[in-house]
């Protein structure tokens, strides 16, 4: 069932649907942007909103017609007439004029709604964010007579348009880093921008209940309380979904419910969810790319790099990691990668510092598995914080165990290597 979803605002937060509702038949601006954090709740809106407007339109011949687009199955579509072409010839076998559709935009017959314009990285490539939002915006900017015609809703991350935000949540420092270009050509566009406002107590509550039965909730809120970081990403409400999904599985299979399990159930069903579509990795191959930028990350200032240099990294990287992906096809990848924070110049952090420690202590235990010098050169990087030696030790079999005990020895014996022989003592004594 859908939950309610709010916008931030001042002095109080506003009913996102009751918003909607009202754009769509002619208030506010024309060009409106509804903006947040990955998981926020932007494409369950956009999905609940276009059926809303579709039902409607069936029982009001008069009731605009909602375009509903997803931005991630078109990441080459540049010109908005290509974007509508493509959408309408895979989704009904339709090859005819799409400016028939910039018609009914025109006269307030259609509204045209746009998810996740972050995710159209390959487009930025060809003619730049800036000259991409544009083209998308222009729908927007002809006029009519009927306050309903022109109007475009385009959802997308915040820190595309905004320096400030949800990015103060994150759980890391990067402060001003994000350029507000984008931003300041939608003001000059005359956009409206709203921000989601995170799912607070009461809406989590709800959710698990409606998912899970008022038994099963209050042990999977009290599992909540009690794990790492695990109370801020269930604000948002992709996570809080996949979390009520797992938590079931995890508890009758008798696993202990430690973070590094649940936080390994939450991003293997992600990995598998992701499969076919435009991109090209394995489930695996997507895996080991965010294990290899965690471990990439941990040592650059402000942990965070442009998907180019990363490039040029994996190719000294084993050929399976990244097996015939370019650098368009890495961004691709990256880009739709729900633990990141892709920039409108190409660079990657990840979204909570929770999930680059936790890739990391998965690149340590595979680098484990690879040998002793493959560790060693593992932790050949600054300071392994606690909470990423916990991720580690509980990401660890019974049978590896051991295997930890015997490398740890192995690289102690041998001759001080500063970075490397003070982390694995971080590990020996975790």
């Amino acid at each position: 069932a859908y939950i309610p979803q709010a916008l931030l605002g001042q002095p109080q937060e506003r009913d996102l649907l009751a918003v909607a509702n009202a754009w769509s038949e002619g208030q506010g601006r024309k060009l409106w942007l509804v903006l947040g954090d990955y998981g926020t709740g932007k494409s369950v809106f956009f999905r609940h909103f276009s059926y809303g407007l579709a039902r409607a339109a069936m029982d009001d011949p008069a009731a605009p017609v909602p375009i509903a687009i997803d931005l991630k199955e078109f990441p080459n579509a540049v010109p908005l007439k290509g974007l509508l072409q493509e959408h309408f010839r895979k989704t009904l076998a339709w090859h005819g004029d799409p400016g028939i559709f910039l018609h009914l935009l025109s006269v307030g017959r259609a509204v045209l709604l746009l998810d996740a314009f972050d995710k159209m990285g390959t487009a930025a490539l060809v003619c730049g964010m800036e000259e991409q939002f544009r083209q998308l915006a222009r729908a927007a900017q002809g006029r009519g007579e009927d306050p309903r015609s022109n109007r475009v809703l385009i959802t997308c991350r915040t820190h595309f348009f905004r320096d400030h935000g949800q990015l103060a949540e994150l759980g890391d420092t990067i402060g001003g880093q994000v350029d507000s270009h984008l931003g300041e050509v939608a003001c000059s566009l005359d956009a409206e921008m709203d921000e989601l406002a995170l799912f607070d107590r009461h809406r989590i509550e709800l959710y698990l209940e409606q998912a899970l039965g008022a038994g099963s909730s209050a042990e999977a809120l009290r599992i909540i309380d009690d794990t790492y970081d695990l109370a801020n990403l269930v604000s948002r409400s992709v996570r809080l979904e996949m979390v009520a999904q797992d938590l079931p599985a995890l508890i009758d299979s008798g696993e202990t419910l430690s973070p590094a399990a649940l936080y390994r159930s939450y991003t293997d069903r992600w990995f598998e969810a992701q499969a076919g579509g435009q991109l090209a990795a394995t489930a695996d191959q997507r895996r080991r790319l965010l294990e290899h930028l965690a471990f990439d990350l941990w040592g650059r200032p402000q942990h965070r790099v442009h998907f180019r240099d990363l490039h040029e990294g994996l190719h000294r990287a084993p050929l399976e990691l990244y097996g015939d992906l370019g650098p368009a096809g890495v961004d691709l990848e990256l880009r739709q990668a729900s633990f990141l924070i892709p920039t409108q110049e190409g660079y990657y952090s990840f979204s909570r510092k929770s999930f680059r420690e936790f890739f990391f202590a998965r690149h340590l235990q595979q680098s484990m598995l690879s040998g002793v010098e493959d560790f060693a050169q593992a932790l050949d990087t600054t300071h392994v914080c606690p909470e990423a030696v916990e991720f580690l030790l509980d990401l660890l079999s019974q049978d590896q165990q051991p295997i930890l005990e015997r490398v740890c020895q192995s690289i102690l014996s041998q001759c001080y290597r500063k970075r490397v022989s003070e982390n694995t003592l971080r590990l020996a004594y975790g």
